[in-house]
């Protein structure tokens, strides 16, 4: 029974099938060809960085692994890789590519992360506040003085937008 559970385990945990990080220039799609193509509508960035593109892929080896769990892995795989460059960097996700299930027949979950290294950017100490403070103070003012935020609601907005600073 030990044996078997064992076995079980191994089989059900399975292991996730990784590329390497290539530049997205010189590699295509790991979906590209694939017999399940995966999400047609999956993320892309509303800000796109500028900057060296950079493909990672992962591929479960089996049905039973989440895509949240090869997201985590890539996301790490990809900040790691980053961070080799710089200490300072970190991975942008560009894009992100999912399959889409049912995870059946060989079509099991993987997730290809375009993106791009970026430096952290850190406010610093001394400069000038944002205009977009002042914007999203005005904003919680209004939906204050139209009774949607209570009083509570409205000051703990407004010390989350302050302290950002």
């Amino acid at each position: 029974m030990k044996k078997f559970l064992i076995l079980a385990t191994i089989i059900l945990s399975g292991c996730s099938q990784m590329s390497p990080i290539e530049k997205a220039s010189n590699s295509s799609s790991h979906f590209e060809g694939a017999v399940y193509e995966g999400n047609k509508d999956f993320y892309v960035a509303a800000h796109q960085k500028e900057g060296e593109q950079y493909r990672i892929f992962h591929q479960a080896s089996t049905g039973f692994t989440l895509t949240s769990v090869l997201r985590k892995s890539a996301t790490k795989r990809a900040n790691a890789f980053c961070r080799s460059m710089d200490e300072n960097t970190e991975m942008y996700t560009l894009s992100e590519h999912t399959a889409s299930p049912p995870y059946i027949l060989g079509n099991f979950p993987r997730i290809e992360i375009i993106f791009v290294c970026s430096t952290s950017e850190k406010p610093k100490a001394n400069s000038q506040p944002s205009t977009d403070k002042y914007e999203n103070l005005l904003k919680i003012k209004d939906l204050h003085d139209k009774g949607i935020l209570s009083d509570k609601e409205y000051q703990e907005e407004k010390r989350k937008i302050l302290s950002l600073t």
